[in-house]
């Protein structure tokens, strides 16, 4: 999830059109793996009992903080230059968190979600 924000923030720091190309497809990419994994950790997930499901999401978002300031330290030069401050760059993994366990809970994608309901009405 922490790679969706840093590709975008290296394509913004770029000039390169081969590298913002080459950003656009990691970014393909690791959307689908991060759904993917998403899927998994919901049928798995499933078999669990739901106080150990509370207690591993709470870890998750407790993880992906603390690795957001690392990261965001470690590479805070580029995020820098690719305008990604870190407030963004943190509230923008939080929100792919969000939508991974939303996922894991649910077994869809918050969008389709979304459209199933616009369906409806």
């Amino acid at each position: 999830m922490i790679a969706l924000s840093y590709y975008t923030a290296l394509s913004n720091a770029t000039h390169s059109k081969l590298l913002k190309t080459i950003c656009a497809q990691m970014l393909n990419d690791e959307l689908k793996h991060v759904v993917l994994q998403s899927h998994t950790l919901h049928k798995i997930s499933k078999h669990r009992k739901s106080m150990l499901n509370r207690i591993a999401r709470t870890l998750r978002n407790v993880i992906m903080k603390i690795t957001c300031f690392v990261v965001w330290h470690k590479y805070k030069t580029l995020f820098i230059t690719g305008q990604y401050p870190y407030q963004r760059f943190r509230t923008d993994c939080l929100a792919y968190l969000n939508e991974s366990i939303y996922i894991e809970r649910n077994g869809t994608i918050l969008e389709e979600k979304i459209l199933e309901e616009k369906r409806k009405i």
